[in-house]
C-alpha cells in the first residue's frame, strides 16, 4: 500500500506532513509519497531518521492556502496544487489513499475539469 501525503497542507506544513510521513514508514513500514515542493520536503526529510525505500516525493509547486474562500476554484485553476496532484496521482493508480491536514474544501474539490 502507499499512501500519499499532500505535504503542503496545513498550517504546520511541511514539518507535521513530512513527520507523519516518517512516522508511519518507520512504524507501519508504509511506502509514502509525499506530494509537494521537493526542495522544502527534503529538507523536512533530511531532519529525520526515514527509513530508507519507503518514502518518495512527488514535486507539485502550488499549495492551496488555509484561509482560501474557493479552494475548489483553486483547485480547478492549480493543477500543479499539492493536493490536486496527490488526487490525480490516486486517480491513475499511483497510490491507494490520500491524506492531506490541508484545506478540507480542497481535499474534496473535484479536480476533473469534466466533473
Amino acid at each position: 500500500m502507499r499512501i500519499l501525503v499532500d505535504g503542503m497542507g496545513g498550517d504546520l506544513a511541511p514539518a507535521a506532513p513530512v513527520e507523519g510521513a516518517v512516522l508511519a514508514a518507520r512504524d507501519l513500514g508504509a511506502a509514502v509519497g509525499l506530494v509537494g515542493r521537493r526542495d522544502e520536503l527534503e529538507a523536512e526529510l533530511a531532519r529525520h531518521d526515514a527509513p530508507a525505500g519507503l518514502i518518495s516525493v512527488e514535486h507539485a509547486e502550488v499549495a492551496v492556502a488555509m484561509d482560501d474562500l474557493n479552494p475548489a476554484a483553486t483547485v480547478r485553476a492549480e493543477p500543479d496544487a499539492s493536493i490536486s496532484k496527490a488526487m490525480l496521482m490516486l486517480r491513475h493508480d499511483e497510490g491507494q489513499a490520500v491524506v492531506t491536514m490541508g484545506h478540507t474544501g480542497a481535499g474534496l474539490a473535484d479536480t476533473d475539469a469534466d466533473g
